[in-house]
């Protein structure tokens, strides 16, 4: 499984939002399906 994608600061006191962000083909056809999605706190192996 993907962990990390980028790591980046963040103003504690700004408003921001998140999420997954993907590229695809921009042919027809393509679909993709996520199975699921979750958050939790930080991985403090990464964020340490």
């Amino acid at each position: 499984p993907w962990r990390l994608v980028r790591v980046a600061p963040l103003d504690p006191d700004a408003a921001v939002a998140a999420g997954p962000f993907c590229c695809a083909p921009t042919r027809a056809g393509f679909t993709a399906r996520f199975a699921s999605w979750r958050t939790g706190p930080a991985d403090q192996a990464l964020h340490g």
